[in-house]
């Protein structure tokens, strides 16, 4: 499940245009320009349209059977999140990539066209959006879900990734990743795509070719 990092400004009020709802929920500017360029507050719009796409595409529709290490299938709400995926990769290549200006980061045209090539309906996510409290003032119940789980979670760093609700420390790589996931499991019971979490898989790129080879193979 995807978290976004949202702080709350400091009383002295100086956070400017990094939040939205009246100083509540802030991002750090990300080409460090307070009067210009994208904003924080652009970044926390961003995070609770990604989160309600998550929400209403992954979480409320992806319905998995899984067996839970007993025999027994049980039904897991909250799937992969493709559309999500879709939509994060193509807006990153669209509207954000080379866009420190921020003009097509919020350009309303470009969100909309990547929402429309993963499935997306603009309109739901939009009153998703509304509906949790909007970002002009007052309290929005997604963002505010969100800050409340950084804080709790000691997570003031990005990216951080927590695996079974432990911290994964040192460096955050698709390897180091899919070695916390599998060191999960009791023995004999790990997926066989844990096979590339072996030490001897070190570059993104190995591990690519791995999980590709265990698909392929039926793993």
């Amino acid at each position: 499940v995807p978290h976004y990092r949202i702080y709350q400004c400091a009383e002295d009020g100086t956070c400017s245009t990094m939040c939205t709802n009246e100083g509540r929920y802030c991002q750090i500017d990300p080409d460090g320009d307070l009067d210009a360029g994208l904003s924080g507050a652009d970044v926390v719009v961003e995070s609770l349209r990604r989160k309600c796409i998550w929400n209403l595409y992954a979480e409320a529709v992806d319905v998995r059977s899984l067996d839970d290490g007993t025999g027994r299938t049980v039904e897991v709400k909250g799937g992969v999140g493709a559309k999500w995926w879709s939509y994060v990769t193509s807006f990153d290549a669209a509207c954000y990539s080379g866009a420190w200006d921020g003009t097509h980061f919020a350009d309303e045209s470009c969100i909309k066209g990547v929402m429309h090539q993963a499935g997306i309906d603009y309109e739901e996510v939009e009153r998703c959006m509304d509906e949790s409290g909007g970002t002009n003032t007052g309290q929005n119940t997604i963002l505010e879900a969100e800050m409340e789980l950084g804080y709790a979670s000691n997570v003031y760093s990005m990216p951080s990734v927590l695996v079974n609700q432990m911290k994964v420390f040192g460096s955050i790589t698709s390897t180091a990743v899919l070695r916390a996931i599998c060191a999960g499991f009791m023995e004999g019971t790990e997926p066989n795509v844990c096979v590339c979490a072996s030490t001897a898989v070190t570059t993104a790129a190995a591990l690519e070719t791995c999980v590709a080879d265990v698909t392929n193979g039926g793993g």
